[in-house]
């Protein structure tokens, strides 16, 4: 009974380490997508795609932001993930739970005219990633 136990808990952290694997590959596609969207002045189609939660600040206002990060950044260059974090359950989000499986992921990104720390913030589901936040802090 006991090597059963044991046997159990493995396949349950293999299945776990696995979905993580794919959840952060998700999120690393969506950053992609982002940079070229942002490159290439898809801001309304990045907003369309976000989360529920991402788009209660408004289409208008996230692509007036947009444009004035492309505007004193240029486009980007290169991007390195530094670190990620991936969380499932219910998840307390700018003061609101969130159920479901998030993934924050921290990148050292150049563009064309400045450098920045770019925070994304992703909700995975249904075999994607959708956009939940967006942090740009420049250097």
């Amino acid at each position: 009974m006991k090597a059963v136990a044991i046997v159990v808990i493995a396949a349950c952290a293999a299945l776990v380490s696995c979905s993580a694997q794919q959840d952060t590959q998700l999120a690393e596609r969506g950053v992609m997508r982002f940079h070229e969207q942002f490159n290439t002045g898809q801001y309304a189609e990045v907003f369309a795609e976000g989360d529920a939660l991402f788009q209660e600040g408004g289409e208008g206002a996230f692509v007036v932001v947009m444009q004035k990060l492309k505007e004193q950044f240029g486009d980007v260059r290169q991007s390195e993930l530094m670190n990620s974090k991936w969380q499932t359950g219910n998840i307390l989000i700018e003061e609101r739970m969130v159920s479901g499986t998030i993934v924050v992921m921290a990148y050292r990104t150049e563009f064309a005219r400045a450098s920045a720390t770019e925070t994304f913030t992703w909700r995975i589901a249904q075999g994607r990633a959708t956009l939940m936040g967006y942090v740009n802090d420049a250097d």
